[in-house]
């Protein structure tokens, strides 16, 4: 299933740096790049400094020196007298990495690396599905060198089981930390609110994904937007019968079906099914 798949490419480990990455789904490389091309919607959302500094929960001697040190200032050194919902996320996971005993130059490089490319929405992309995706969990990884990575539970799960993360890390849950101050703000949590970045198709394709019901998603592109989307699935020991009364009476335009048989036996079917978007 697409959304099951990982992608192991460029993941080659070296003598002299132990692995420390995230293998992720199809479904969050799909979701990080659709965010990247619509950053004044779902992003700018997040981005928006109107909250007080008061919110932060922290006594105004260590917010200043905080900030000094450019810890609280994830995508702009403004000197708004307002943080951005990012901002206060963010602090909350610095006052954690504190109780861990992080030193603050160690949360600086973990800062530099989240937010130092002003192209990777990484950290971004994950706080905005947990908001839409409810029923999963999202952590943060901190390495005992500083690194820093974020993924669900699966693909950290998988990803430590194939072998990619070698060192011993800090795991922050995403929900608690916003479960410490989201009652006051429960209008960020409407997957509305989050849903308007993408078109009706990109949220289309994005459904498909998240079904998981295909083998293999293709998608062909005219002029860089997609013009056709064929979803593949593969059944074992399938009843031949209903799955070609099943066809006939779907609403899809275009169908391909292929049967393999052995020892006069149907054992597998191809369904192929082709959307013009």
């Amino acid at each position: 299933m697409l959304h099951a798949c990982y992608n192991l490419c460029n993941m080659e480990a070296t003598n002299k740096n132990p692995k420390f990455q995230i293998l992720r789904s199809s479904y969050s490389n799909v979701f990080l790049e659709l965010l990247a091309d619509k950053q004044k919607t779902a992003l700018e959302q997040i981005r928006e400094k109107r909250y007080k500094p008061s919110e932060l929960k922290m006594s105004r001697r260590v917010y200043s020196h905080w900030k000094g040190l450019g810890l609280l200032d994830c995508r702009d050194g403004s000197d708004s007298p307002k943080i951005s919902f990012l901002e206060l996320f963010w602090s909350q996971i610095v006052i954690e990495l504190r109780q861990f005993g992080v030193s603050l130059e160690n949360i600086k490089v973990v800062k530099d690396r989240l937010f130092g490319n002003s192209k990777s929405v990484l950290m971004e992309g994950y706080l905005v599905r947990s908001f839409m995706q409810k029923d999963k969990d999202f952590f943060l990884l901190v390495a005992t060198d500083g690194r820093a990575e974020v993924g669900t539970r699966d693909e950290v799960d998988i990803s430590e089981m194939l072998g990619f993360l070698e060192l011993n890390y800090i795991k922050i849950n995403f929900s608690v930390i916003k479960n410490r101050f989201l009652k006051q703000k429960v209008s960020l949590a409407t997957q509305a609110n989050y849903n308007s970045f993408l078109n009706d198709k990109e949220i289309s394709l994005l459904s498909v994904i998240r079904e998981g019901d295909y083998n293999e998603i293709v998608l062909n592109f005219n002029s860089g937007v997609v013009s056709r989307i064929t979803k593949k699935k593969i059944k074992e020991n399938p009843d031949p019968i209903k799955a070609i009364r099943d066809l006939m009476h779907s609403s899809d335009d275009f169908c391909n079906l292929q049967i393999k048989k052995a020892n006069g036996k149907v054992v597998m079917m191809e369904i192929e099914v082709m959307e013009k978007t």
